[in-house]
């Protein structure tokens, strides 16, 4: 694990860690409430010392302000909602649909190849969750709006992803979730229910993300 995590992430998971040893960064990787950290300096752009990585998280981000009450609302698919099943096909050729994959957790990624952001989420999704829950029956599918499979098929190989990616060249299955902005994704309950949202690549909501995960994956 630690050299795909250097091999993916650009970066030695000890040197990130700021431990010199890689006894403490398979540690650290293993660790769910501070795997994120050994990413940091390629995703997010920041290295946290070794000391600091061992620290409680912070917690949530403060709130951004309050839109203005004339913009549109991009998301379209909240906390609560029942997940609008889709049909999409992947790379491989086969038919992915939620439905089939009632009672188990999903992890569902929009996304676009060309966007860099998206990419990262990814990376970061293969190297920190679907490699450590694929085995405790994790689904995660990745939708790429606007692209076609023939597009998918070469950027699947080249990062080597585990996971399903499915095209979405339209974006009709995408915009039953949002209007807007990739990378965006949802944890989807043994029901149906989505459990958590986000959008964008960012640190403090990747946290929450695997801790809402790992607690489905546990009930």
């Amino acid at each position: 694990p630690i050299g795909k995590l250097k091999r993916d992430f650009g970066a030695d998971p000890a040197e990130v860690a700021g431990t010199g040893t890689f006894k403490e960064a398979w540690t650290l990787a293993w660790r769910p409430e501070l795997a994120v950290r050994l990413i940091e300096a390629s995703v997010w752009g920041t290295t946290i010392p070794a000391a600091a990585a061992r620290a409680a998280d912070p917690g949530p981000s403060p709130d951004p302000p309050a839109q203005a009450a004339a913009t549109p609302d991009p998301d379209l698919i909240k906390v609560g909602d029942l997940a609008p099943d889709f049909e999409a096909r992947a790379v491989g050729g086969k038919i992915l649909s939620l439905h089939p994959l009632r009672g188990r957790v999903i992890l569902l990624i929009l996304f676009a190849a060309w966007s860099e952001p998206s990419l990262k989420q990814l990376k970061a999704v293969e190297g920190l969750i679907w490699s450590r829950y694929q085995s405790d029956g994790l689904a995660v599918i990745a939708l790429g709006g606007g692209d076609a499979v023939e597009t998918l098929i070469p950027f699947k190989k080249e990062h080597g992803f585990g996971f399903d990616l499915a095209e979405d060249p339209q974006k009709k299955i995408s915009s039953l979730y949002a209007t807007d902005l990739v990378p965006r994704c949802y944890v989807i309950d043994r029901e149906g229910l989505v459990k958590f949202t986000s959008t964008g690549l960012n640190r403090q909501n990747f946290i929450r993300m695997n801790n809402v995960i790992l607690s489905e994956l546990r009930r």
